[in-house]
């Protein structure tokens, strides 16, 4: 079966990840994206190392890949509205890399 989810967000789950807020961040995330009506069009996974940790917690958005780095449960609204259910990237860099 082909999965037609427009976007995948793999969420770092290593260990400078999770000690940065990880959990807080995966929580904001299904939060957001259930509240948007977004579940049919976003995956959210978690991911190995992606080899960032001085800017964790990471997510990386695909297609793309947008990364945002030092992501916050305060930055999840915002990521949510602006990229996935836009379909566009934030208006600003914020702390997407």
């Amino acid at each position: 079966m082909i999965d037609e989810r427009r976007f995948r967000l793999y969420l770092c789950a290593a260990i400078h990840c999770s000690a940065a807020g990880r959990a807080a961040v995966h929580r904001a995330l299904a939060q957001q994206i259930a509240a948007a009506g977004l579940g049919d069009a976003v995956e959210l996974r978690d991911s190995g190392c992606q080899n960032r940790c001085e800017d964790a917690p990471n997510l990386t958005v695909w297609p793309g890949p947008v990364r945002y780095r030092r992501l916050q449960p305060a930055d999840v609204a915002r990521l949510v509205i602006a990229r996935l259910h836009d379909d566009a990237p934030p208006s600003d860099s914020g702390s997407a890399r």
